[in-house]
């Protein structure tokens, strides 16, 4: 067992003061306020004026936003993820981004391009593409990633790859959504054994987030590749976590009847978690590696 090492949040009180005023403002001001206070360069490198700031800091600044506002922390996760993506193209493009432009913000978008954002990434045909956000997304204006995909490529394998990362990024606003559950229903007058059992699935899936990365960035600062069938197993505990957060909030509802409760279930279904839809091909790809067999998922 690979010993794990404890990355946790330390920030400034300014960080906890916005977040307990995300009710007092409007969506773009809070997402603005986050970028104010650096937060959406938390993890970009030093020389580019960034935080380089550890990714399990950027996963606690996301639960600690959807404690409040799970629409919030949803935005503010693919925004500020976007400099560990970009930092994975090449030093080229981050030099291009970052050089000129310290303050640029990105976001990773398949449809139109919010309007507060500078740069912007779009998928397309198993790319990545970076590109201003100008009125025409042209050819000409536009990076691509295409080995993100290739496990074969060298940068891939001795990496923390964008994937894994990214799917745990992805389900951190349903963890903080759940604790903002957990913090209402503790005020009732209910039966508070269902409360109880929910946070304690929290705390183990919470746990069980930081431990994977632990141990993903361990087997890397040992130039060890990740063993594949702990890659799928880090997908699959992933791609459940949207479902029990979500089975918990209607246990938790069916024995109290919340409209704020009630409004924050929804929110959180509506959350778009792109590739995390499956824990039943999840969980067979990762008995299939176990048993020796090979798959060909990629997100891993």
């Amino acid at each position: 067992m690979i010993p794990v090492e404890d990355n946790w949040l330390h920030i400034k009180h300014e960080f906890h003061e916005a977040c307990d005023n995300l009710n007092n403002n409007s969506f773009i001001d809070n997402l603005m306020t986050f970028r104010n206070l650096g937060l959406f360069k938390l993890l970009l490198d030093k020389k580019y004026n960034g935080l380089s700031g550890h990714p399990q800091d950027f996963l606690e600044c996301i639960f600690a936003i959807a404690e409040h506002d799970v629409t919030v922390a949803h935005e503010f996760a693919k925004i500020g993820s976007m400099p560990f993506l970009i930092q994975q193209f090449s030093e080229q493009t981050t030099e291009m981004v970052y050089r000129d432009s310290p303050d640029e913000l990105i976001c990773k978008t398949n449809a139109e391009a919010p309007e507060y954002a500078d740069w912007i990434i779009r998928e397309d045909a198993g790319c990545y593409m970076l590109g201003k956000n100008f009125e025409n997304f042209k050819p000409e204006h536009v990076q691509k990633f295409r080995n993100l995909l290739d496990p074969q490529h060298s940068n891939y394998i001795y990496c923390l790859s964008w994937f894994q990362f990214y799917n745990r990024v992805l389900v951190c606003s349903h963890l903080g959504g759940l604790q903002r559950i957990i913090n209402v229903a503790m005020q009732r007058n209910i039966d508070y054994g269902v409360v109880g059992y929910a946070a304690q699935e929290l705390d183990a899936m919470r746990l069980v987030m930081h431990r994977n990365i632990n141990h993903a960035l361990l087997h890397l600062k040992h130039n060890e590749q990740i063993p594949m069938f702990d890659r799928t197993k880090y997908k699959l505990q992933a791609s459940i976590v949207p479902t029990t957060v979500l089975n918990n909030i209607e246990d938790i509802m069916d024995i109290c009847d919340d409209e704020e409760i009630k409004s924050v279930y929804s929110k959180l279904r509506d959350l778009n978690i792109e590739h995390l839809f499956s824990g039943h091909f999840d969980s067979v790809n990762h008995i299939e590696q176990l048993k020796g067999n090979e798959n060909l998922d990629l997100f891993r």
